[in-house]
């Protein structure tokens, strides 16, 4: 009879580990297939943006800054706060998160007015720091007004509803504002 519960107690014990093994695998794959923005091609070394730089096949255009964060709802997206207008999924099911376009101090995705086609890159350059937006999204207010292009940068400010902090680029400069020149890529 005890030999018919070692079994048992065998049989659970190798459920266990296979289970705890598959759990352990899935969540080594979820973290290393979440996308960074070297996979996006939002950076100014990437050959595709460099080629076209230095080809001058770029227009140059004034930009307006602003910024949006989907994870507080309200104003910053429509009734589906995961996703782009493109598509793109940018939060998780628990509203966090998880795309690369969110601004990291050197790219984002942005909302872009409804003349640039999806994929539109604005390059622009602050006191030699370079930074990338890609458009993603559209916006009510997202609009050309004139000659400045008016860009919404996907940011993640981390604090509480109701409270913002702006985005910065990597040595500090606030981004929101403008106008400021920009190389406008357009796919």
């Amino acid at each position: 009879m005890s030999r018919r519960y070692g079994c048992l107690g065998c049989l659970f014990n190798s459920f266990f580990i296979a289970s705890i093994l598959v759990a352990a695998s899935m969540f080594f794959l979820i973290c290393l297939n979440k996308p960074n923005n070297h996979d996006l091609g939002l950076s100014v070394h990437h050959p595709q943006i460099l080629h076209q730089m230095n080809t001058g096949q770029y227009e140059n255009v004034l930009v307006d800054l602003s910024y949006y964060d989907p994870t507080k709802g309200g104003i910053n997206c429509d009734s589906d706060c995961a996703h782009t207008a493109n598509g793109t999924r940018i939060l998780d099911d628990y509203g966090n998160p998880i795309s690369g376009y969110w601004w990291n101090g050197e790219y984002a995705g942005v909302a872009c007015p409804p003349e640039d086609p999806f994929g539109t890159r604005y390059v622009i350059d602050f006191d030699n720091e370079k930074i990338i937006l890609e458009c993603i999204d559209r916006g009510d207010a997202i609009v050309k007004e004139g000659e400045v292009y008016r860009l919404d940068i996907l940011h993640y400010d981390g604090v509480p509803i109701g409270e913002y902090r702006q985005p910065v680029t990597k040595h500090g400069r606030i981004l929101a504002g403008g106008p400021y020149q920009a190389k406008r890529i357009v796919p």
